[in-house]
């Protein structure tokens, strides 16, 4: 799942109503999986792509698929309502950004930030307990840290909180002196 998606409001509102739903009937990870699931099928099968993104196919095909897919795969209810829902108003492109979303709901609702921090190599046990106290203390809230790893980087950290990101690199830094240096 790729978690560098851009969520669009839609996708957002959707992702609360499922929050929503999953968190009553109690089974928000099983139905997060099963969505998660149902993604990757649909990826990983180019017929069912075509057959549940095609506005031509009719509805009724569209759903008769799904119950039997879910029937297979064992689906909760509320998985195949919400399923049936994105079909019938012809959102299922969003899917993926429905699932990323309705993690980060998740996890702001248990009081945690997801935080992208950004390195050259992977950080170390002590790096990431320092990193996460530093965060914390800034944002104010309890801190999960993604660490993704980008190979052109020379050095440094780039940390993403929410749609604000935080630009520590090497390469910033000697931008900024250029920059400094050609103004001078």
């Amino acid at each position: 799942m790729n978690r560098n998606l851009l969520i669009s409001t839609p996708a957002k509102r959707y992702a609360r109503a499922m929050l929503e739903v999953a968190i009553q009937h109690r089974n928000f990870s099983i139905v997060l999986e099963e969505l998660e699931l149902f993604g990757k099928q649909l990826q990983g099968v180019p017929l069912l792509q075509k057959l549940f993104l095609n506005p031509a196919v009719p509805y009724e095909k569209k759903i008769s698929v799904l119950e039997q897919l879910g029937a297979k795969l064992k689906f909760q209810t509320v998985t195949l309502n919400f399923l049936n829902t994105l079909i019938q108003r012809d959102r299922l492109n969003l899917l993926d950004q429905m699932i990323v979303s309705a993690e980060q709901q998740f996890l702001e609702r248990q009081g945690i930030l997801v935080v992208e921090v950004t390195t050259a190599k992977r950080l170390q046990p002590d790096e990431e307990t320092k990193l996460v106290a530093r965060l914390e203390a800034f944002t104010g809230k309890k801190v999960q840290v993604e660490n993704k790893l980008d190979s052109s980087m020379i050095g440094g950290v780039v940390t993403r909180i929410g749609t604000t990101l935080y630009d520590g690199s090497v390469q910033a830094q000697l931008q900024q002196l250029k920059a400094r240096i050609q103004e001078a």
